[in-house]
């Protein structure tokens, strides 16, 4: 029984859409997590770091997808210090939903632009 479990959670993370699916749901988490901060803190911090391993799961994947290589770790880590930056800023500073998406994306696009300059870096390099 364990097995075929498994089998199951293999063959669904080797579908195509399974990576733009856990992104969309981090995006949505934690937007929604940072928009309830002010008012709810507690609940709000559990959703905000629930979206953040869902981004830190996903967002690697879809890249190495896209571009066939991998990311630097240091695209990674900066997209992560931003979205923790984005989550405590919205403990001070109530911004609508919306705008959480717009700062959400532009996160996950920052993680591109770098591992894309990292990765022409260590060509360069070579």
């Amino acid at each position: 029984m364990y097995e075929l479990r498994q089998q199951k959670r293999k063959e669904l993370r080797e579908k195509k859409w399974f990576y733009y699916a856990i992104l969309a749901i981090g995006i949505f988490v934690f937007s929604q997590g940072c928009s309830l901060m002010s008012r709810d803190p507690g609940y709000a911090a559990t959703a905000a770091v629930l979206g953040l391993l869902l981004h830190n799961g996903s967002v690697d994947k879809i890249y190495m997808s896209i571009f066939s290589h991998e990311a630097h770790k240091y695209a990674k880590i900066t997209m992560l210090i931003v979205l923790c930056i984005i989550a405590v800023f919205s403990y001070f500073k109530r911004l609508g939903f919306p705008l959480f998406v717009i700062l959400d994306l532009g996160a996950v696009l920052l993680f591109a632009v770098i591992a894309f300059i990292c990765q022409k870096l260590t060509k360069q390099q070579e």
